[in-house]
Formats: structure tokens, C-alpha cells, sequence
């Protein structure tokens, strides 16, 4: 009789423990999830457009205008900055406003505004201040040059139809046409001792580099071996410095003389847009493409180039 109590006693033990165990399961806390990474992947950075640069009289500033969000939810726009050659120092001088040139002494900055939905061109001290309005037109006025001598500065208007090159003295008046064709003309820059204007034009056929006189005389097509040529500027030297469209789609830097003759690419670097600095021993030139681009710095031959302004991650890119 003991024994078949212990049995039972036995039987119901094991029969306790194995609801328990089963109520112990069902009430398990289930895994926690797994919780995000300590360190997440950066937002993407908004693309800022570059699209010219200046180098100061002095060698210590770069100027550039940029397309760019520059406050939290708004929408990009156009501005003017300057930095130092190596990128340090960033400020933003000059809202709305595009195609930045100095003045001979380093004074002054020459642009093209836009107020009140007109381009007109504009100077104003070297820090953004004293504004003042030289061109007074309906039509965009915009990409100044200030000349050598500081008494005039250059620019392109749609005035009278195509985009036409203009010149005025420094205070905006006089404003007198040089160019008169159906083309439309971009960038115009000056050589070092003021006698002359180089520029690109616009047609059916292309991108074409144009130089001048100082009064619109002379005028004469640089041939060049490219297929499209764009952004010239002269060399301390008097050889032109421009971007060279090859036929696979890239711009490459490339100098020539105003005759067309001793075409060479330089360094074999891709850029759209480069200016010398006033002593010649420094190049600043525009890597990218819409809408994303970036300043770099190289020696006069193309050599030891860094990006100062934009990822420095993408670093020049040469082409040999």
C-alpha cells in the first residue's frame, strides 16, 4: 500500500514539474530587439555648385561664388565667399550675387547682383560692405572684369538682344559695346598690361575663344585643336589659359598662345574654369560638375594639386 502511494506521489511530482516548466516557457520575456548602431551613417551633404574664382591681388585671398543651401531649411542660392588659398578662413561676403572679380589694389569686389529680379553689376568693399550699383539696365547685366589699371571694368549684357560684351569705366559710366554678332559671349578677362580682352562665344558651332583690343577692335577667333573652348583668362605671360572640351566629354585645362599656336594641356588636369594668381606661380581652378564642384590649388604647371574648398576626398583628377 506504501509503495503504491509512492508511486502515485511520484507521478503527480513529475506531473507538477512539467506545468510549471511549460508555464515558465509561455511566460519567458521574448529577445530585445536589437537597438541601432552607436555610430550612424552622416546625411548626405547638400551639393554646393562653384562656378568661377578670383585670386586677390596679394596672393592671400580667393573669392568664388557658389550655389548652396547656407540656412537650415532653405532653399539654395547664390552667394560670394572668400577664404585663404588653403581653404581656411570661409566667409560668406555677398547674397544673391555671382561672377566675383577684385579690384587692382584689392580694395574692391566687382559681381553681378540680383536685386529685386534684375542682374545688374555691383561693387563693394573687400569685406561685403559699401555696396554700390553701376549698371542701371532691365536686362542681366553680369560677369565683370575689373582691368589692370582699375579704370575699367568689363562685362556681358543681354542689353540688346544676345548676350554682348561691354565695357565701362570703374564707376559705371560710359558703358560703351564692344562685340555686335548673333553669338552670345561669356567670361571676359583681361591681360595683365590692359591692351587686350579674351572671352568664349557662343554659336551653331560651338564654344570658341575670342580676343580683342581693349576697345572691341581687332577681334579674332583663337583656333584651337578642341572640340569646344570655354572660361579663358590670360597668363602673366600673355598665353591663354582655358578649359578644353576633348571629344569624350572632358574639360581639360589647356594654354595656347593668343595665335593659336603651342597648344599644350596642362598637367593633364579636368577642370571647367581656372585663374592665375597675379605673381603666376599658382593656378585656382573648378573640379566637378553640376550640381556638385570644388576648389583646388595647384602650382603653375598643373603640379601638387589639393582641393582647398569641397570634399577633399575627391581630389583632383589628371588624365594623362
Amino acid at each position: 500500500m506504501r509503495a503504491a502511494r509512492r508511486v502515485k506521489f511520484a507521478r503527480v511530482a513529475l506531473a507538477l514539474a512539467a506545468l510549471l516548466a511549460g508555464l515558465a516557457v509561455s511566460v519567458a520575456p521574448q529577445p530585445a530587439v536589437p537597438s541601432a548602431p552607436a555610430t550612424q551613417a552622416a546625411p548626405a551633404t547638400p551639393p554646393s555648385f562653384r562656378q568661377d574664382v578670383a585670386w586677390s591681388p596679394d596672393g592671400q585671398t580667393i573669392a568664388w561664388s557658389e550655389y548652396s543651401i547656407v540656412e537650415p531649411d532653405s532653399s539654395p542660392s547664390w552667394s560670394i565667399w572668400t577664404s585663404t588659398p588653403a581653404g581656411t578662413r570661409r566667409m560668406r561676403l555677398i547674397p544673391n550675387a555671382q561672377w566675383v572679380d577684385f579690384s587692382p589694389d584689392g580694395r574692391r569686389l566687382v559681381y553681378g547682383a540680383q536685386v529685386d529680379g534684375n542682374w545688374d553689376v555691383y561693387s563693394a568693399r573687400r569685406d561685403g560692405s559699401d555696396a554700390r550699383r553701376l549698371t542701371r539696365d532691365p536686362a542681366a547685366d553680369r560677369e565683370p572684369a575689373w582691368s589692370p589699371r582699375g579704370d575699367r571694368i568689363a562685362f556681358t549684357s543681354n542689353r540688346d538682344g544676345a548676350q554682348e560684351l561691354f565695357v565701362m569705366n570703374a564707376d559705371g559710366s560710359n558703358v560703351r559695346r564692344l562685340t555686335n554678332d548673333s553669338t552670345d559671349s561669356h567670361n571676359p578677362a583681361w591681360s595683365a598690361d590692359g591692351t587686350k580682352l579674351v572671352w568664349y562665344a557662343r554659336d551653331a558651332g560651338g564654344d570658341r575663344l575670342h580676343v580683342a583690343s581693349a576697345d572691341g577692335s581687332n577681334a579674332a577667333v583663337v583656333p584651337t585643336t578642341d572640340a569646344g573652348a570655354i572660361h579663358p583668362c590670360f597668363l602673366p605671360d600673355g598665353r591663354l589659359l582655358f578649359a578644353g572640351l576633348t571629344p569624350a566629354g572632358r574639360t581639360l585645362l589647356t594654354t595656347i598662345a593668343t595665335d593659336g599656336s603651342n597648344q599644350v594641356v596642362l598637367g593633364g588636369i579636368e577642370a571647367f574654369y581656372a585663374r592665375p594668381s597675379r605673381d603666376g606661380r599658382r593656378i585656382a581652378f573648378l573640379a566637378g560638375a553640376w550640381p556638385r564642384s570644388r576648389i583646388c590649388v595647384a602650382r603653375s604647371d598643373g603640379s601638387a594639386a589639393r582641393v582647398v574648398i569641397g570634399d577633399p576626398r575627391e581630389q583632383p583628377t589628371s588624365v594623362r
